[in-house]
């Protein structure tokens, strides 16, 4: 009986993790680390310009 009940809470607790991964997918409310998929204008970032003021400074 033991087991039956670790089992279903192990269920609960993934389920919840994939639903919330889910949601956090399709509307990302913070940075995921995917500018593709942000549509926010604090992901759009100039690499080529980040590279050429590193190089400047040294």
């Amino acid at each position: 009986m033991g087991d039956v009940i670790v089992l279903i809470v192990l269920v609960l607790i993934i389920g919840l993790v994939i639903r919330s991964m889910y949601r956090q997918r399709k509307n990302p409310k913070e940075c995921t680390g995917d500018c593709t998929t942000c549509g926010t204008s604090s992901c759009k970032v100039d690499w080529d310009l980040i590279r050429k003021d590193i190089r400047e400074q040294k």
